[in-house]
């Protein structure tokens, strides 16, 4: 057989000529001791002990050289950490804009949004590439003995370095865990997956989407985030105030202290039942006088007791009251 010798066929003829020239040199030790005019039936003893004793320990270098080579290719041993997943999957072809590979191996690498797309096209399984951004784990929870095919079980996979939503994909356990980036920071993945899984045993979870393997990893990168844009037009603030008392108890106490405008993720750090992104007024409203609990004047409602804060959100686009936020005020100190 012909080729190259490889390291670790190097490493194994170092360790022979050592253990060869080592022999060599004790056979010479035993013949200065024992010099062979003198005890010819002792030197062949020693002779014949010390050419048993490099048989032998040859014999063990072969039986072990398959494992050295093993470990030798694998990096084990040899000081050096294992080397990053990204550099031993395949080489990109080319990267688009968004910094994800454009195709990899002749395949064209899909965004989440092409690949649901193709899913939702196809009457029976595909399989195909697609390529998002990992950001840092969100709390998310299931039920004791929920159904596997939920999106708490599954990988969320980015289509923007700077978030937004999310394709899940299943199955990520088969190929093991997959490291998230801490907050602030994100990786660029492609996996190989495919729908129609054989685990699947109802009609829901065929179009979902169930990992093959990993097949690029790109460098962990800092997460940007991108605010979305301000809509225009929109409604202005004097229309939104009067949308938003249409959802505070018609007490007729109501004094107006402030609107503003913004994401409802900003103006509400703390997250609510509304999209992060939605742009939207925050419309302000405290009560003048503390009540009872008794009805409003229309009859209809019950007055809160005691002083209120109402935060009222109205979609800036269209001027449609989505929410409203009652919270009471502490009462001021008689006296004060």
């Amino acid at each position: 057989m012909t080729g190259t010798p490889s390291r670790g066929d190097d490493l194994l003829r170092s360790a022979l000529e050592h253990l060869y020239d080592h022999e060599v040199a004790r056979a010479r030790d035993d013949l200065a001791l024992a010099p062979l005019a003198a005890e010819t039936r002792s030197h062949l003893a020693v002779s014949a002990g010390s050419i048993a004793a490099v048989v032998l320990i040859i014999g063990l270098v072969v039986l072990v050289a398959p494992r050295l080579a093993y470990l030798m290719t694998n990096g084990v041993g040899t000081g050096t950490g294992p080397t990053p997943s990204g550099s031993t999957l395949p080489t990109p072809s080319g990267t688009e804009p968004s910094g994800l590979p454009g195709a990899i191996q002749g395949q064209r690498v899909l965004t989440p949004d092409e690949a649901e797309s193709l899913v939702a096209q196809s009457s029976e399984g595909v399989q195909f590439l697609v390529g998002g951004w990992l950001h840092a784990a969100a709390s998310m929870s299931c039920p004791v003995g929920s159904d596997p095919w939920q999106p708490c079980h599954a990988l969320p996979l980015y289509a923007a370095r700077s978030g937004g939503r999310a394709m899940f994909v299943y199955g990520i356990e088969r190929i093991g865990p997959v490291d998230l980036p801490p907050v602030g920071s994100v990786t660029a993945i492609v996996l190989s997956v495919h729908t129609y899984d054989a685990a699947c045993d109802k009609q829901a979870c065929l179009a979902l989407p169930v990992v093959d393997a990993t097949v690029w990893v790109g460098a962990q990168m800092t997460a940007s985030y991108v605010a979305p844009a301000q809509p225009s037009p929109g409604v202005d603030a004097t229309q939104a105030e009067t949308a938003a008392r249409t959802l505070v108890p018609r007490c007729e106490t109501w004094s107006h202290t402030g609107t503003s405008a913004g994401t409802f993720g900003d103006l509400v750090p703390a997250g609510g039942d509304l999209a992060g992104d939605r742009w939207v007024w925050a419309v302000t409203f405290e009560s003048s006088s503390p009540h009872n609990g008794a009805a409003s004047p229309s009859g209809t409602e019950v007055c809160p007791a005691g002083l209120q804060r109402a935060v009222v959100y109205v979609d800036y686009v269209n001027g449609m009251p989505l929410e409203a936020d009652v919270v009471p005020l502490a009462s001021p100190a008689p006296g004060g």
